[in-house]
């Protein structure tokens, strides 16, 4: 399947990479551990959401 049917899946995946990244930036400046908790989470997130291209089969001719 092309990537570009899976849109909406790769733009979940990068908006939980930007949440993990923004986290991480705000646990330095704030140092509130439920933070960390949220980044594990949408870090969690994205893992599993790479999957994608890892089980994506391509089309036969």
């Amino acid at each position: 399947m092309p990537y570009s049917k899976l849109w909406v899946q790769i733009a979940f995946l990068l908006v939980n990479y930007t949440a993990c990244v923004w986290g991480i930036n705000r646990f330095v400046y704030e140092r509130d551990v439920a933070l960390l908790i949220n980044c594990f989470w949408a870090l969690y997130h994205c893992f599993v959401l790479s999957f994608i291209f890892y089980f994506n089969e391509g089309e036969e001719p």
